[in-house]
């Protein structure tokens, strides 16, 4: 994983990549992840997966 991450050049999309594999997140939860899904007062992330519409 550190290969892959270190191959991608946009910082942005490192930051995504990473935290898709950290979170292990699915492509359809990631790309429907809001920026209010960030709570950076208690350090949280809600991701809304299969079945959770």
């Amino acid at each position: 994983m550190q290969r892959i991450l270190g191959a991608i050049r946009n910082p942005i999309h490192r930051g995504c990549f990473s935290l898709i594999y950290a979170c292990g997140l699915r492509i359809g939860e990631a790309a429907t992840l809001a920026v209010t899904a960030i709570d950076k007062a208690s350090g949280l992330l809600r991701v809304v997966g299969k079945g959770n519409e």
